[in-house]
């Protein structure tokens, strides 16, 4: 049964807690809990409890843990211990320092040195484990392979530890290999979650014809039953379910106002504003602090070119270099309309920029055929 981490006064003993979570990766946590003495400079023997918290000497290296959000139950984090550090801290006094990972760590520390026997796949249609037919199907067979001595093909993770039987979590990809191949893990990456991101971002989203979009995520979450206990009365100690599914479908993008259930965040123009659960007033004095690290979906490029001046007997054809600052943006297009005109379609593909015009204040860049 699992047992909730207390002070001496019998209160929860986290003080702090750092999660951090990214898509591939295994997920990490930095957990801090108060550890305060009953008596830390008590002296003798009899009384050699007193001089140290209560979680002194609890947590050890791989100790299954997890993380309640208390006012709704859910399991925040869910893994093994790491590192333990009982340290003093100059505000909060002694204090036991947690890292931990989740299951997903097996994976990215399984060294895939010795995996030198290939998997081989197939575009002959046929049954799992028997044949090989999708991506989702040879990571499934990295992770754990049912077939007899595949040790040297596989990492064997156990059932216990990562599960992929839940078809709303682990969404089978959408289209099989197109010829008869082989895979070995070792080639893929040094360590068993590298060689499935390797796999996994190269799994076509289109089940069939031309391929334009290509990769699959994953992430891993808890089987939690949760209720409405304090704390929930679970014992069990379940699998992480790895989740595998196209980049960019999760989570659903709701179109519509009346159907978006995320947090609105509203700066209102309108005399009056009623905020609810899931959405609030943005104040006057908002601060946005951009990311080190952004999307950019537009450029402006410096371009030095020749070009051509004079055409006419009086005056000689010459070139001469110029300098010229475009701006580019990229735009998604999902569909070329029909010329209302009656003209030619707008047409694209194969085409490069040459320049309309010859001096700075005309100078543009058309599609031309080349």
């Amino acid at each position: 049964a699992w047992t909730e981490a207390q002070t001496i006064e019998s209160q929860n003993a986290l003080v702090r807690l750092e999660l951090e979570d990214s898509l591939n990766n295994t997920m990490k946590a930095s957990i801090t809990l108060g550890n305060a003495a009953q008596e830390p400079f008590r002296e003798g023997e009899a009384a050699h409890a007193d001089r140290y918290g209560p979680l002194t000497s609890v947590f050890t290296d791989f100790m299954p843990i997890r993380i309640i959000e208390t006012d709704s139950n859910v399991v925040l984090f869910q893994g093994k211990v790491y590192d333990v550090k009982n340290i003093y801290d100059k505000q909060r006094g002694n204090v036991v320092k947690l890292y931990a990972r989740d299951h997903l760590a097996e994976l990215a520390d399984y060294p895939t040195d010795d995996k030198t026997k290939e998997i081989k796949v197939t575009d002959v249609s046929g049954s799992y484990p028997d044949t090989i037919n999708f991506r989702s199907e040879l990571i499934k067979t990295i992770i754990r392979d049912t077939k007899t001595n595949p040790h040297v093909s596989s990492l064997l993770i156990d059932s216990t530890n990562i599960a992929f039987d839940d078809p709303l979590k682990f969404t089978e990809s959408g289209r099989d290999f197109d010829e008869a191949d082989t895979f070995n893990i070792s080639t893929l990456g040094r360590q068993g979650l590298k060689a499935i991101y390797e796999v996994a971002k190269n799994d076509p989203h289109e089940t069939s014809g031309d391929i334009s979009d290509y990769g699959y995520d994953s992430y891993g979450d808890s089987q939690f039953v949760y209720n409405t206990a304090t704390p929930p009365v679970t014992a069990t100690n379940p699998a992480l379910d790895l989740n595998y599914f196209k980049r960019g479908t999760r989570p659903t993008f709701e179109s519509t106002s009346t159907d978006f259930n995320g947090l609105t965040v509203e700066y209102p123009v309108a005399k009056t504003f009623s905020e609810t659960g899931n959405k609030i007033l943005m104040m006057p004095d908002y601060d946005f602090n951009l990311p080190k690290r952004d999307l950019y979906t537009g450029a402006v490029a410096q371009i030095s070119r020749k070009v051509q001046t004079g055409t006419t007997a009086d005056d000689p054809a010459t070139f001469e270099t110029r300098n010229f600052s475009l701006e580019f943006e990229i735009l998604e297009v999902s569909a070329i309309a029909v010329n209302p005109s009656g003209g030619a379609n707008f047409a694209w593909k194969n085409k490069k920029l040459t320049p309309v015009g010859t001096d700075d204040a005309t100078f543009a860049e058309e599609l031309t055929t080349g």
